[in-house]
């Protein structure tokens, strides 16, 4: 990356976060983890999703996984390395990897992947990436 983009987006976090300062709910823990969901990791492509029991605990990946699917990655991936669970989750992470992180598939969720861009093209399935994402979204 270039150094000039390096530094735009910690200018656009330092920002995100002097802005969250006087507009912070001081009784959420994770305010900030919020507010850099909202103004850095979102827009940069990163996935937020559902999960849990009853669907209301939220998780986060990586843009550099986007392309993967997500029980994929939560069945072979790493809590913390690839996924986060809860903004508590996505905070320790970030403390963990910084900002820019971009985390590498390991070899058991390319393989899962493989495989089930195989098992469509057999199925006849013309457009895998749009079905995939749906899986989820719809």
């Amino acid at each position: 990356m270039s150094p000039h983009r390096l530094s735009t987006r910690r200018r656009m976090l330092q920002q995100a976060c002097l802005d969250d300062d006087d507009s912070m709910n001081h009784d959420d823990e994770f305010a900030p983890e919020k507010t850099l969901w909202k103004t850095i990791l979102q827009p940069w492509g990163w996935i937020k999703f559902s999960m849990g029991p009853s669907r209301s605990e939220r998780g986060f990946v990586p843009a550099s996984l986007a392309q993967y699917d997500i029980a994929n990655i939560q069945k072979h991936g790493v809590e913390g390395t690839h996924y986060a669970v809860g903004f508590k989750g996505l905070a320790i992470m970030m403390r963990r990897h910084g900002v820019e992180y971009k985390a590498k598939p390991n070899s058991a969720m390319i393989n899962a992947n493989n495989q089930s861009v195989k098992e469509m093209e057999v199925e006849g399935v013309d457009n895998v990436s749009s079905l995939s994402c749906c899986t989820y979204w719809c």
